[in-house]
């Protein structure tokens, strides 16, 4: 399916717990960068064709686990039988074609299972959502097409509380020599977009920074 693999855009988020609040997940500093950005997740959960904007979240299989999980699917398309007949044959291809597609996009190896990630995925030769906005850029070299998603609360278009005063829980900083300057920055920027009590939403992760060690 190489449309599937050419043509499926991603964003990749992760189940934030509150006891991470104030700290964050030190796995995560290390291995993904030194700010994450906290989001409540009204845009992920609400259920709507209209933005073209699919969530799922991500499972975490080996080769005998996905072998076992499509066995019982089959087994229950199987006892289901006579009721699925009654769908009719392209409605079937539909649904099927579809669940092999959040298959695909959402299976990962499950060593990294604490992760907790969920992913959102956006199919453009599917169908063109009205708030998304392609652009060229060049990302590590690679000149590529992205698509980014606008930050707005528009219930017509399927986009619910993504504006920016409504999508950010907190901005947690992470392990870092110059705590106080990225927090006033973070601040700063925030302030400049309208969000309201930005200096109590932006934390200082509290792990503390290994004296000569860098996180990536």
């Amino acid at each position: 399916m190489p449309d599937w693999q050419l043509e499926t855009y991603i964003a990749c988020l992760s189940i934030h717990n509150p006891e991470e609040d104030k700290r964050g997940r030190l796995s995560m500093w290390r291995s993904y960068g030194d700010t994450a950005l906290v989001i409540n997740n009204t845009p992920m959960i609400t259920v709507t064709d209209l933005l073209k904007v699919y969530s799922t979240p991500v499972l975490y299989m080996s080769v005998e686990g996905l072998t076992k999980y499509l066995s019982e699917i089959t087994d229950a398309i199987l006892d289901n039988r006579e009721y699925l007949e009654g769908l009719g044959q392209e409605t079937l291809k539909y649904y099927i074609h579809h669940m092999l597609l959040r298959l695909a996009v959402a299976i990962k190896h499950p060593g990294f299972k604490e992760e907790k990630e969920w992913r959102l995925y956006y199919r453009p030769n599917d169908g063109i959502s009205p708030c998304m906005t392609e652009k060229t850029v060049v990302l590590s070299g690679v000149p590529q097409n992205i698509f980014k998603l606008r930050l707005a609360n528009e219930p017509g278009n399927g986009l619910h509380g993504a504006d920016m005063s409504s999508l950010l829980d907190r901005i947690i900083i992470g392990p870092t020599e110059f705590p106080y300057v990225k927090y006033k920055a973070f601040v700063s920027e925030l302030e400049g977009l309208g969000v309201e009590d930005a200096d109590e939403k932006v934390v200082v992760s509290n792990i503390p920074l290994r004296s000569g060690v860098k996180c990536k």
